[in-house]
């Protein structure tokens, strides 16, 4: 089984989407880690409750999974709207992962969950790209968590915010965070477009702009096509 994990609903959508529909993954589970937030822009429910935004953004989780077959869990935990981030520009700048206060217990409750997990053959962990700090949050869960059989970690990059960097300063990321990492790159043109449709499910979350950053980076990479990158961590 592929284990996907995605910081918020709708990152696995993002970054590996066009993989997914190509039938890279065998039996795959999609798992929506920061699962409770206020954060629904592009909704007519913008502004309401936690509760009735949790519940929109549930929905669409499940309506992509049912749409390309995925299996589904979430962990439940609060993201950065409902932890004191107040300026959401700030979660992109926070220089040390512990500096969040929720950042030891969701760290736990992460590794905790990935101990349950039986059947899982490839862990599927965002890089970080763009430093938001749930993704960083779940991406120290894995490197710092001591798997209890042997499973292979592939890491994603974290699309749209790879949009916004230089090929270059990714690939320096990518060295930062594992070392020595293997590269693959995967042909997702003949699936570009329905994985673009496919992201309008999160209607509450993705504008067209981020759609355009999605293709502005799968098409930058190799001239003529559109791929994804995943990286694997050498050992």
């Amino acid at each position: 089984m592929d284990l996907l994990l995605s910081a918020h609903a709708d990152d696995v959508a993002y970054s590996i989407g066009g993989l997914l529909l190509k039938g890279y993954c065998h039996e795959p589970k999609l798992v929506t880690v920061f699962q409770k937030s206020i954060y629904a822009p592009y909704s007519v429910e913008s502004g309401s409750s936690e509760a009735v935004i949790c519940n929109i953004r549930y929905a669409e989780d499940i309506a992509y999974a049912n749409k390309l077959g995925l299996q589904h869990e979430g962990i439940g935990l609060k993201d950065v709207t409902l932890r004191g981030y107040t300026n959401l520009d700030t979660i992109f700048t926070v220089t040390d992962y512990r500096q969040d206060p929720d950042a030891e217990a969701s760290i736990q409750a992460i590794q905790s969950f990935l101990n349950t997990q039986t059947g899982v053959t490839r862990l599927w962990v965002p890089l970080g790209i763009g430093n938001h700090i749930d993704h960083i949050i779940l991406q120290k869960a894995v490197l710092l968590w001591s798997a209890t059989s042997s499973l292979e970690k592939i890491f994603y990059e974290d699309v749209p915010y790879t949009g916004f960097e230089e090929l270059s300063t990714i690939e320096t990321w990518v060295q930062q965070t594992l070392g020595a990492a293997e590269l693959e790159m995967i042909d997702i043109c003949q699936h570009l477009e329905e994985k673009l449709q496919n992201l309008q499910l999160y209607s509450s979350q993705v504008s067209s702009e981020d759609l355009e950053r999605v293709k502005f980076h799968a098409q930058r990479i190799v001239a003529g096509t559109a791929v994804e990158r995943i990286w694997r961590q050498k050992t």
